[in-house]
């Protein structure tokens, strides 16, 4: 029987090869979305899930009490308190990720390195990164012991046996490497190439060690039947009661499950690698979307076809076939023609997959041996092939018997309309999926070219590094000297980056309240640089003497939270400094429009040998002229000259900046591809539709063109139905999309406005794809001579 029906649907394929090409290509580009998007999923919600323990694991999250955010950030002593107090605890490390400017020296071999951890003892003990040589047990003594990941080791050491061999952190601090672990793996939230002991950081940070500054992750492990509530109440009394005075800013500390943590970027202050449990949503929703376009192709053309099979049905009938085992048969067709399709999609994935691990920056590979994918695939062909054939079965086995096998034409009421809704039904989709590509990009746009408030173009910096600190001025009229570098600053960390947060108090501040701004240290001329207007006030200036200690530059939304009418000449406090506000700049966006600017707070920077100033300062050099790689050249020449023993780096500052938004151009990439992908399946099926119509009124269209119809008369005759129906997929996509954009546009600060011009545009790109596919097969249509159509008449 399996074998008569593939005889029958080979006979079917060969004799209507251009509706079975139709078919199979669109299910097959259908399927392979789904594939890519699926495997993309499936890593994305794989985060952490290799390790043993990885249901027990938590992370302590803490919920600020003014404006409800959520960081990872707790206070360093809260570890060593739960160990003590709450007996459900198995195990508790602290994680504290280094975004200093650090670079490693073995040998000739040096660079910049930026995975750096601090952990408790622990952390080996919590998670499993085996390792490869040494041990993970003893590597907290001697002082300045680490762990490498084996890359790290390879790149360094290359052959050799990297055990006891020494790096030397910024030609000051050597640190023997004590035990080599496997490199984490990708799907893991951590990523770290150089571990150190916290006894290490603490030696020369202890402030970093309190119940007042929060600045580590915590991660803890439950013993088995724990109650997460009553854990949850404990910590947040746990820190009450040993930092009274954090009741005014923390409403709670809660614990977040590991396998959560890498899709939720509400959290802040994370050193997680970070995605986005809605856009995997999204996607999934999207691959479905793709392959139900192409299962509604399926649809529209084998009910279509219906009356080219109806003799077909009424002879096997009158042959004593029962309704049921047509349906089986009609089920084995579309279930052929899912798996002829799902043979040539994996062919599509094999070949685009390097191209998509590309696009989504992923290292996603197929593991033919994973019962478990193998066995995914097999349920998507098998509800692939039940989905598309359902209905095309059911309705070609409901003929009669006397009615089709007499040549009465079959009634296609019921099946036409249900086709019309298919039709609504994909190009809705594609519409949602043209607006919502449409909105990333323009979206996308906008944050890479709003007005910052600075000039981010033609500026590069390079880290604040050995003598280009501690002779900053020779080097800085060294760099000046060169016709191809209009200007040079310095500043304590990058625009983007966040080092210091302090408590701020002036005259009439309200005592029960705390205030806190971030504390920035640049040089005199940085906003004269950087191209920063003011709108009070002045800059700071090596002219007036008590600048340097004493003047303070505040930003708007400063002005804003200290209630000030008339901010400049205002004496505050901050930072250990005291002095008077000489000037206001504007909200300048130097950081993401995720976000809000925050209160800001400038003063000017006078210690540039510092350790704030060697592992998080910048010197910020702005270009002269069109020509950036002359002006590395003398760059290089002058950070060489002063520190030949340091590796040179240099940045692009728009560059850096722009990285902000990588996942937004991905996703605008991305959903650009898919966005064409499902218009072209949709197109598919409408050209087969159409070609079929035009087939079933070839007679009536030699007619009218007997009779003088003009070719706009047959073009508005062909496509009023079909534009109806696009009406209608407008008028659902159109409010659909508007809310769903609305809602995803919200998790940014600054945002594009939903103009109706969005809505048409997709509208307007459904109506000329529609209206080119319908004039193709009108033109066909109109070259064809009426006596070939009607000689049978």
């Amino acid at each position: 029987m399996i074998y008569n029906y593939l005889k029958i649907l080979l006979r079917i394929t060969r004799r209507q090869h251009f509706f079975a090409i139709i078919n199979s290509l669109g299910l097959s580009v259908g399927m392979a979305v789904f594939i890519l998007i699926m495997l993309w999923v499936n890593h994305e919600v794989s985060f952490d899930g290799f390790h043993k323990n990885a249901g027990d694991i938590y992370r302590v999250n803490t919920v600020w009490k003014k404006t409800g955010e959520k960081s990872a950030s707790t206070p360093g002593k809260l570890a060593e308190a739960i160990k003590t107090s709450i007996p459900e605890v198995e195990l508790v490390a602290r994680v504290h990720s280094s975004s200093d400017q650090s670079f490693y020296t073995y040998g000739d071999k040096s660079f910049y390195e930026n995975k750096i951890a601090y952990v408790d003892p622990a952390f080996f003990q919590m998670f499993d990164f085996p390792a490869i040589k040494g041990g993970v047990s003893n590597w907290l003594e001697p002082s300045g012991s680490m762990i490498v990941s084996e890359t790290t080791a390879r790149n360094y050491f290359g052959s050799e046996n990297p055990i006891n061999k020494v790096l030397t952190w910024n030609n000051k601090t050597d640190n023997v490497v004590t035990g080599v672990v496997v490199d984490f793996p990708d799907n893991s939230h951590l990523q770290f190439n150089f571990i150190y002991s916290h006894n290490d950081l603490q030696r020369y940070w202890p402030g970093g060690y309190s119940w007042t500054n929060f600045v580590h992750n915590t991660y803890l492990q439950l013993k088995p039947g724990a109650d997460i509530e009553a854990v949850n109440k404990k910590l947040t009394a746990l820190l009450f009661n040993n930092a009274p005075a954090s009741r005014e800013e923390v409403h709670e500390i809660y614990l977040q499950p590991l396998r959560e943590i890498y899709l939720d970027p509400t959290v802040s202050s994370s050193v997680a690698k970070q995605g986005n449990r809605q856009y995997v949503n999204i996607f999934s929703i999207v691959a479905l979307a793709i392959l139900a376009i192409a299962c509604i192709n399926f649809i529209n053309l084998s009910t279509a076809r219906a009356g080219k099979r109806a003799r077909e049905v009424g002879v096997r009938k009158s042959l004593g076939a029962s309704r049921k085992s047509l349906i089986i048969q009609f089920f084995s067709e579309s279930l052929g023609m899912a798996f002829i399709s799902f043979l040539v999609s994996m062919l599509l994935v094999e070949i685009f997959l390097p191209a998509f691990n590309q696009l989504v920056q992923k290292n996603i590979d197929i593991d033919y041996g994973n019962w478990r994918f193998l066995g995914g695939l097999a349920v998507m062909v098998f509800l692939t092939g039940i989905i598309s054939g359902i209905y095309p079965a059911l309705l070609l086995s409901s003929f009669k018997t006397t009615s089709v096998l007499k040549g009465a034409p079959v009634k296609e009421g019921h099946s036409r309309l249900f086709r019309k809704g298919l039709v609504v039904i994909q190009f809705t989709v594609s519409m949602l999926l043209i607006i919502g590509s449409t909105v990333i990009f323009k979206q996308l746009y906008f944050l890479q070219n709003k007005q910052l408030g600075f000039s981010k173009e033609n500026t590069i910096y390079i880290p604040a590094q050995g003598n280009i600190t501690s002779k900053y001025e020779m080097v800085r009229q060294e760099l000046l000297q060169s016709p191809h570098i209009a200007d040079v600053t310095a500043r304590e960390s990058l625009p983007m980056v966040s080092i210091n947060t302090n408590h701020i108090t002036w005259p009439g501040k309200k005592s029960e309240l705390n205030y806190s701004v971030e504390t920035i240290a640049v040089d005199y001329n940085f906003m004269e640089t950087m191209g920063v207007k003011f709108s009070d006030g002045r800059n700071f200036s090596a002219e007036h003497a008590t600048d340097a200690d004493r003047a303070f530059i505040i930003n708007q939304s400063a002005v804003e939270m200290m209630e000030l009418k008339e901010p400049v000449g205002t004496e505050v406090s901050t930072r250990g400094r005291e002095g008077e506000i000489i000037g206001v700049i504007p909200d300048v966006n130097f950081k993401s429009l995720h976000q809000p600017v925050e209160p800001q707070v400038f003063y000017v920077l006078k210690d540039f040998r510092s350790m704030t100033m060697q592992l998080f300062g910048v010197v910020l050099i702005k270009i002269a002229g069109n020509d950036p790689s002359a002006a590395i050249e003398d760059i290089q020449q002058v950070a060489k000259k002063y520190n030949p023993d340091i590796p040179f780096e240099y940045h692009f500052l728009d560059q850096e900046i722009d990285a902000q938004y990588a996942f937004e151009e991905r996703l605008s990439k991305v959903s650009n591809y898919f966005s064409g992908l499902a218009i072209v399946v949709s197109c598919l099926g409408l050209l087969g539709l159409v070609t079929y119509t035009t087939q079933q009124r070839e007679k009536e269209l030699g007619i009218k063109k007997v009779l003088g119809a003009s070719p706009t008369h047959l073009l508005r005759n062909l496509t009023g139905d079909f534009l109806l129906l696009i009406l209608l997929a407008w008028l659902m996509a159109a409010p659909l999309g508007y809310y769903l954009l609305h809602e995803w546009l919200q998790g940014f600060a600054y945002k594009i406005d939903l103009n109706i011009a969005i809505f048409l545009g997709a509208g307007a790109i459904a109506l000329l794809v529609t209206l080119s596919i319908i004039g193709t097969q009108l033109i066909r249509a109109i070259r064809t001579n009426p006596a070939e159509v009607l000689k049978c008449e």
